[in-house]
């Protein structure tokens, strides 16, 4: 059986009341400024990290799930591993076993 890691839009983690939150985003260059920016009203809530912390098991929103379902099979976890030097946490796939 051959399964492979899941494609999934660029994803921001930010603090939300007691909880952190995954979201979506589109970014578009501004030329001008020479810089991309995150376009504001396409930042879209897909999940959360259990029990609060920012690091941790990941939980996603039902029409995330529809729209990715093969995170059905894995269990997904946003690590402590950085990558590079803008800071990208890294985010991990583990087989569910069922």
């Amino acid at each position: 059986m051959s399964v492979s890691t899941p494609s999934l839009p660029p994803l921001l983690c930010m603090k939300s009341g007691k909880t952190y939150s995954l979201y979506t985003y589109k970014n578009e260059w501004n030329a001008k400024l020479g810089r991309s920016y995150r376009i504001p009203s396409s930042t879209k809530a897909v999940g959360k990290i259990k029990e609060g912390a920012s690091l941790g098991e990941i939980v996603w929103k039902d029409d995330f799930i529809e729209q990715h379902p093969e995170l059905n099979d894995f269990i997904a976890f946003r690590n402590g591993e950085v990558i590079g030097v803008s800071s990208q946490y890294l985010f991990y796939f583990t087989i569910r076993c069922y």
